[in-house]
């Protein structure tokens, strides 16, 4: 593409770009370094039109991006890849899936592409679309492969599909691996919360705070974790246990919250009605006003009323 010394990518065909030239095929060098070797050849024969659409995808512009990539040939890999990103960008789900999809049918397979990898990323889309067994389905695939691919994906998909000790299990060799990711200790809590092990997904949670430094000025300290906090506090004060501590990790997570959701308004309410205050009730009363009745959290909701400090 011109970066190794050889001909320009774009030649005479874009004299426009003269000046900026050096720094574009500077960044399409990098983009085109994270596909699968074997396909790199082909960007050549893609031509000008393939290069401003990764790079219009690049600059946040997937519209400009899909019109540039709809005129390209369809049985093209990497074509069917940067679109399923830029109708994923634009939010067609559906568009997304057809082109992972098509992306596997003329790759042979799904492939690792940087950080991502297609067949990861389908699942991941299939789940958003409602259809989490198909997505297993494709994860189980994908890992026959690559054994190690996708973990945290693979083990959301088991917990939506039962498969709790098939979940724990590959949790726990992640952690293993990587001790100090707290999101890997939390969903393992909700994993074993779903399969009704709450002592022991407390046990989890506990086990993310001795392994992750967060204290200011020490060597490896990390930010506290908003979804570890809530969550031990939350099954604390759900439980009556510990209602001490789990009072302290709610106001942690409570000055954590940059965005609130419904889990932090309903964990205000559990912490009003565990330490006794006057307006916990009308709180509980606000939070059922503002949950609908198909709400996975409205049972919690009831109980909460149902209850006395």
């Amino acid at each position: 593409m011109g970066f190794t010394g050889g001909p320009s990518f774009f030649d005479a065909e874009a004299p426009e770009l003269e000046a900026d030239r050096d720094e574009i095929e500077a960044r399409l060098a990098l983009m085109i370094e994270q596909y699968p070797e074997a396909m790199r050849e082909g960007v050549r024969e893609l031509g000008v039109p393939f290069a401003r659409a990764v790079l219009a995808l690049d600059d946040g512009k997937p519209d400009q991006a899909l019109q540039l990539l709809l005129a390209l040939p369809d049985d093209a890999p990497l074509v069917c890849w940067e679109r399923a990103r830029a109708a994923h960008a634009l939010g067609d789900g559906a568009a997304a899936i057809a082109g992972l999809q098509a992306f596997a049918q003329y790759a042979g397979r799904h492939h690792p592409i940087g950080a991502n990898h297609t067949g990861v990323y389908l699942a991941q889309l299939l789940a958003e679309a409602g259809d989490a067994k198909q997505g297993l389905r494709v994860m189980r695939d994908v890992r026959a492969r690559e054994p190690g691919a996708g973990g945290f994906v693979f083990a959301q998909l088991l917990m939506i599909d039962g498969a709790y000790p098939e979940a724990e299990k590959v949790l726990a060799k992640m952690i293993e691996q990587h001790p100090q990711e707290a999101a890997l200790y939390t969903l393992l809590a909700r994993v074993r919360v779903a399969g009704g092990e709450r002592m022991a997904a407390m046990r989890a949670l506990e086990a993310s705070f001795e392994a992750i430094c967060c204290s200011p000025g020490k060597c490896g300290s990390r930010p506290p974790d908003l979804d570890a906090h809530r969550l031990l506090a939350t099954l604390y004060l759900e439980d009556g246990l510990e209602t001490a501590r789990g009072l302290e990790l709610a106001r942690t997570a409570a000055g954590l919250v940059r965005q609130p959701t419904w889990e932090d308004a309903y964990l205000a309410a559990l912490a009003a009605r565990a330490s006794g205050q006057p307006e916990a009730p009308a709180l509980a009363q606000r939070l059922r006003a503002l949950t609908p009745d198909e709400h996975p959290g409205a049972a919690r909701v009831e109980r909460l009323l149902e209850a006395r400090p």
